[in-house]
């Protein structure tokens, strides 16, 4: 199920009303490079602080999504989210002017328009996947979320039941897609019962409220002012909510998740649970035995010490210790050593070729180098120096595999190249 990552073609910007806080506020949407994620950033305030669309940086608010970091707060960003997750958006900057994202209709079309006005773009990078390793259950008061492993992509089902209301118990289940998000969550709005909405404006919550962006329920059910989009749209709108506080967790979550009479704190649990689980399920170390086990090289071409994660077929990081007793130190410079550019190339390719590793094995191939194109040095490597190499799949086909590979030392990046392998059937020996 891995596509590519994605982001917006072109910057979009929307102004509006906070449904909570009631300021005005300008929501301006732009592009970013692959693996940043969604970050928020507050330019009203000086050095226009930001914070990641994450689930270590949410704090407790009252009926609604708030993320915080040093000075940096962004509230009610429920409904956004859910655009983006329901439309697959991989990478995006989201400029704001104030603390509070515009409320829009209450639904999620708002945030939907503009990602849409604005298109996608595909990178040269895989998407993430999250899939979880075992059921997680939450239960908290009346309310109730399990989460279960799913390979078939993301499914939504919530149950909502207000005793005493005339609403009556309502259940939608949605296989999530960018069409279904748009036809059958994006349009769902917010609401809240006549009876409590007094109390909530003395309490300052819904400052920016009105008719035009949120449903007033009486005890009858009805809505004041307002038609239903849909007979069920409260537990619409709660699956909604669902969706964009489980973005927190990251991209690409695999799972069925079935909630009940659940809130913001019961997916927020949910989603701190699911992003510190964080590594994909297949990613896995390797050391030097298991890279013995997979690789043709030995002393002295082996430059890898060891795998430190691993996802087959798209990204990789390895560790290569430099050591003054390395052979090719004798000769190379012997008076000032520094590892020869050739072999940094080598090392990186040796980690590109480990993203093959599985199809090698079950195969019974080998990838051999290809090209290497773009290649830049940009520090020297000497003897006591840790170089980290990351390597990430451009392009996987059925015979050949495309890399982007950097080496660091510490922060510094030491060299950079474009990488392409071609499988090769290894020989059998007789």
């Amino acid at each position: 199920m891995t596509r590519p990552q994605k982001t917006i073609a072109k910057a979009v910007e929307r102004a509006g009303i906070g449904l909570n806080l009631g300021r005005e506020v300008t929501l301006r949407l732009r592009p970013a490079p692959p693996d940043s994620g969604v970050t928020f950033a507050r330019t009203d305030l000086p050095g226009a602080p930001t914070v990641p669309a994450s689930a270590e940086f949410a704090v407790p608010k009252a009926r609604r999504t708030a993320l915080r970091r040093g000075e940096a707060e962004v509230q009610m960003t429920e409904h956004f989210l859910a655009a983006v997750a329901g439309l697959e958006i991989d990478n995006l900057l989201a400029d704001l002017t104030g603390p509070e994202l515009p409320a829009g209709d209450g639904s999620a079309l708002l945030f939907a328009e503009m990602l849409q006005e604005a298109g996608t773009v595909e990178q040269d990078a895989p998407s993430r996947i999250l899939t979880l390793r075992k059921p997680i259950t939450i239960t908290e008061g009346t309310g109730t979320i399990v989460a279960l492993p799913s390979p078939n992509g993301l499914t939504l089902s919530y149950t909502l039941d207000f005793e005493d209301s005339g609403i009556g118990p309502q259940h939608v289940e949605i296989n999530l897609s960018p069409e279904q998000f748009l036809a059958e969550l994006a349009p769902a709005r917010t609401f809240v019962f006549e009876a409590e909405a007094e109390e909530l404006l003395r309490s300052g919550f819904g400052r920016g409220a009105s008719y035009a962006n949120t449903l007033v329920i009486r005890p009858d059910g009805a809505a004041i002012e307002n038609r239903l989009r849909f007979p069920d749209e409260f537990a619409r709108h709660k699956a909604l909510d669902l969706l964009g506080d489980l973005r927190l967790a990251g991209p690409g979550l695999l799972a069925r998740i079935l909630a009940v009479k659940s809130g913001h704190a019961h997916n927020l649990r949910l989603a701190e649970l699911v992003h510190q689980d964080g590594s994909p399920p297949d990613a896995v170390s390797l050391d030097i035995r298991d890279i013995l086990s997979v690789v043709p090289h030995r002393y002295p071409f082996l430059l890898i010490d060891r795998i430190v994660q691993i996802e087959a077929g798209r990204r990789a990081t390895a560790i290569k210790n430099v050591t003054i007793n390395e052979p090719f130190f004798i000769g190379h410079f012997p008076g000032r050593p520094i590892m020869p550019g050739v072999l940094l190339i080598e090392c990186m390719a040796q980690a590109g070729g480990l993203l093959l590793y599985q199809r090698c094995a079950d195969e019974n191939m080998i990838a051999h180098l290809a090209s290497v194109e773009s290649a830049k040095f940009r520090r020297p490597v000497v003897p006591g120096d840790q170089v980290r190499v990351e390597v990430q799949a451009l392009r996987m086909g059925s015979r050949t595999c495309k890399v982007a590979a950097r080496a660091f030392v510490e922060d510094q990046l030491a060299a950079e190249a474009t990488i392409t392998f071609m499988l090769i059937e290894t020989p059998v020996s007789t």
